[in-house]
């Protein structure tokens, strides 16, 4: 197991393994960090770096950037459940507060709300923001809907 790293604001301990080894099986997901970058210039690079035809690089606002397969995101997945359901997405509402969340907000149709301290991006593309989700910002505003 790899050393604790004091600058990592989480308390879990990771483990920091060779490359080879992580490559040896299927990878799902991998995750990316610098401590010599902020997390959206860590992003935005790479972004420039990986081809979206190789795979889908995002942030959950953690720190770190996540690389998984390409065309998997929140999107993808939430597709994959409104078609088991019969919804369509124009009847879809979504929450979000990180990089992660565009592509759900993108493929919404209903409308995309973002809690009042999500990333200055998903803000933008946001009809509605709510409270900080701190504050249980999803839960007032879905109070508020279900009380009309």
């Amino acid at each position: 197991m790899g050393d604790f790293d004091p600058f990592w604001r989480y308390p879990d301990r990771f483990e920091q393994r060779a490359r080879a080894e992580c490559l040896s099986g299927d990878v799902i997901k991998a995750f990316a960090r610098t401590a010599s970058h902020d997390v959206d210039t860590l992003l935005a690079t790479a972004r420039e770096i990986v081809p979206p035809d190789l795979a889908s690089v995002t942030q959950a606002g953690l720190g770190f950037v996540e690389i998984v397969p390409p065309g998997v995101d929140k999107a993808s997945g939430l597709s994959v459940v409104a078609d088991l359901l019969g919804v369509d997405p124009a009847e879809v509402l979504v929450f979000g507060d990180m990089p992660n969340d565009i592509p759900m907000f993108e493929w919404a149709g209903w409308g995309r709300v973002a809690v009042s301290n999500a990333h200055p991006t998903v803000r933008l593309l946001a009809d509605e923001v709510t409270l900080r989700n701190d504050d249980d910002g999803v839960a007032v505003y879905l109070d508020r809907l279900l009380s009309r």
